[in-house]
């Protein structure tokens, strides 16, 4: 799926059959005029936990947040419930993941064949060697992907979905394209805001004297483009995260209220990525969540930024040594900052949160 793919889907495990994941919400209701719009159900294995608001949490309730704003009411179910609730329902669209694969049996395939289906996929199984010779550091190296990806990619053929869908970037075509190449509708489908969490929210004598900002986990793969983005400026660079960053500022982790603090308040966010992420042009959700705070933010070489931001919405920098002089030119002063804060949020406002990418998968599943 992603270059961090741990934080969305945890490795694949068999547990209990009495283990369940902690769903805390399961119902999101249908915006008032929407109560019967087409139900949505997602289904989400044991490690998902809804009181930890990690990446994978977040983003699962982003979309359901987000189906239910602009198309109809959505739910949160445990993949081994998938034949008991679409029964319940008249005409489901049923969001799955290749990870949810390993543990369907005949009975879940062929009622997924009844449904329209869309599931997000990661590399295709024929470049994923390929992929990963290239990218040594990277996080596909789990189970899944030793045999495990091969047995669901043969249960996804069967199942006949009406999308597979990604949240690369189209400069990623190369690793994606055999997904078209086998007959399968497939798009790019990216990750958004959610306005629950993400607005402006200023928080100047907590976060206002700090000069640069960036949340997220520490890793190898990741360090790769921290080390070449970030360490230059780390006298005036402020982490925080999991991870126990090697950097002179780090804050620790942070709550979800904190971070959109942060973003609103701090004077620059980086938005960076690593190797695994460039060659993919995967958006991760801090493309999106950060100007939604109405931060100013300077993003790094991600080909899949001009998917989704033009140059007049998104400062960004060609390599790491343009990086620098961008941030330089901030530093001291050069840059209208308030013009990029504007841009960038009216951006994410009017084409980036999760509602937008409800109306993009409905409109991907029912036009097959």
């Amino acid at each position: 799926m992603l270059n961090n793919i741990k934080a969305i889907v945890k490795k694949i495990v068999r547990p209990n059959e009495k283990t369940r994941p902690n769903i805390t919400q399961e119902w999101f209701p249908a915006k008032t005029g929407l109560e019967n719009g087409r139900p949505l159900l997602i289904t989400v294995k044991v490690g998902f936990n809804q009181d930890i608001l990690r990446a994978s949490t977040l983003l699962t309730l982003g979309y359901a947040r987000g189906w239910a704003e602009a198309c109809g009411p959505a739910k949160i179910i445990w993949e081994k419930d998938l034949l008991k609730e679409s029964e319940k329902f008249e005409n489901p669209v049923i969001y799955t993941n290749i990870y949810n694969y390993p543990d369907w049996g005949k009975k879940e395939i062929i009622t997924l064949k009844k449904f329209d289906n869309y599931c997000f996929v990661n590399v295709h199984p024929k470049k994923y060697k390929e992929f990963s010779a290239q990218h040594p550091l990277n996080d596909f190296g789990d189970a899944f992907f030793h045999g495990g990806y091969e047995k669901a990619y043969k249960k996804l053929v069967e199942s006949e979905p009406s999308l597979v869908c990604s949240f690369a970037g189209t400069a990623a075509e190369y690793w994606y394209n055999d997904w078209r190449q086998d007959g399968f509708n497939f798009d790019y489908v990216k990750l958004a805001a959610d306005p629950l969490y993400y607005y402006p929210d200023p928080a100047p004598e907590k976060y206002g004297q700090i000069k640069m900002a960036y949340v997220g986990g520490y890793w190898p793969e990741k360090a790769q483009g921290f080390d070449l983005y970030l360490r230059p400026f780390e006298e005036h660079l402020h982490t925080y995260g999991y991870g126990n960053w090697p950097y002179k500022h780090y804050g620790g982790k942070i709550t979800t209220d904190e971070e959109r603090q942060l973003y609103s308040s701090a004077g620059m966010i980086p938005l960076v990525h690593g190797p695994v992420g460039w060659a993919m042009a995967e958006m991760i959700e801090r493309y999106f969540k950060a100007p939604a705070c109405r931060a100013f933010c300077i993003a790094d070489q991600n080909p899949g930024v001009r998917d989704d931001f033009t140059e007049d919405e998104m400062l960004q920098a060609e390599n790491p040594e343009h990086f620098k002089v961008l941030v330089n030119d901030y530093l001291q002063g050069k840059i209208d900052v308030e013009y990029w804060k504007n841009q960038g949020y009216r951006a994410v406002a009017e084409r980036h949160l999760y509602k937008h990418r409800a109306l993009q998968i409905k409109k991907l599943v029912e036009n097959k």
